[in-house]
């Protein structure tokens, strides 16, 4: 249980590799816990993007470099995030889980684009 929140957790804020890996391989031999991996990586990941929106708002270069070095991150992300921010308002945060652009982005760049909290943040709005 603890591996799925660090997972969700490393996932939303440096690692690569999405939980569903882990996930995946708790269905397929205890299909009984599986709900259960999947709201701790979720916990994971929203305690992991509190921590990103919270950098962003201290450190808001810190929080760019830190997601910059996460590997296939790619500086045009964060053009099209700051765009999107810009045009969307933090809705951004919910259309960008289909633009294939990773959570973290959003989360390093919501709290620099706009003074809203973390909860709003949470909701896209």
């Amino acid at each position: 249980m603890l591996a799925a929140f660090l997972r969700g957790f490393a996932e939303a804020t440096l690692f690569f590799v999405v939980p569903d890996v882990l996930l995946s391989f708790v269905a397929l031999f205890d299909c009984r816990t599986t709900c259960r991996h999947i709201v701790l990586a979720t916990a994971g990941a929203l305690v992991g993007g509190a921590f990103l929106f919270h950098l962003s708002a201290v450190q808001p270069s810190r929080a760019h470099a830190v997601v910059a070095a996460v590997p296939f991150i790619q500086e045009g992300m964060f053009t099209k995030v700051d765009e999107s921010l810009r045009n969307r308002g933090l809705f951004a945060v919910f259309l960008g889980s289909m633009s294939g652009i990773p959570y973290k982005l959003y989360a390093a760049g919501a709290r620099g684009a706009f003074r809203a909290g973390v909860v709003h943040f949470w909701i896209g709005g």
